[in-house]
């Protein structure tokens, strides 16, 4: 973790676009800091909680936003994305998160690729659904194994320090689901 780094300048807004509130400002103000910190394309499959952040990408023409059906996928695409030069941010929710373990292992980590992960933590806060109560207790604890460097996101309005991980190999964000004001 480099703590010395200075914040990068947020670019400026594409024409047109007004300021968000609310929920929606904690969507604009996480994806515009993933822009400064020099996102390319951001990649992924869909989910609810992430939606608004997801509207973001889709709206900015300073991205690529590419739709893929599975995060193992999503993630491996990525890869290749950052082999040839790219920043990506791969968006999933952490049940997906658990279909990854091969690519992380294997490719992502074990080449030091800069990609930065947004994870949804379902199973975790108002998310009390059975079937994700397992990768919400073990996501961090897979990063953490993996030395990849995490921000927790948990309350609306919170930054991500991106500045503050070390821009070198994977890096993730982890969002709560009221972060952006998803309700059960």
């Amino acid at each position: 973790m480099n703590s010395t780094t200075a914040p990068p300048t947020t670019p400026p807004r594409p024409p047109g676009v007004a300021e968000p509130s609310g929920f929606a400002a904690s969507a604009a103000a996480l994806y515009e800091d993933l822009v400064a910190d020099g996102a390319t394309s951001h990649v992924g499959t869909p989910c609810g909680i992430l939606a608004p952040l997801w509207t973001q990408a889709e709206n900015d023409p300073r991205v690529t936003l590419t739709t893929i059906s599975r995060e193992d996928t999503a993630l491996a695409f990525a890869a290749g994305q950052a082999l040839a030069g790219g920043r990506p941010v791969v968006m999933m929710q952490n049940s997906g998160f658990g279909s990854c373990v091969n690519v992380m292992a294997s490719l992502v980590c074990a080449f030091e690729l800069p990609v930065t992960l947004v994870v949804s933590m379902r199973g975790t806060g108002v998310d009390h659904t059975t079937e994700n109560r397992g990768m919400g207790a073990v996501t961090r604890t897979l990063l953490d194994a993996w030395r990849v460097p995490c921000v927790a996101l948990d309350e609306p309005g919170s930054r991500a320090p991106l500045h503050r991980l070390d821009p070198v190999g994977p890096r993730a964000v982890l969002v709560d689901p009221s972060y952006f004001g998803w309700r059960p």
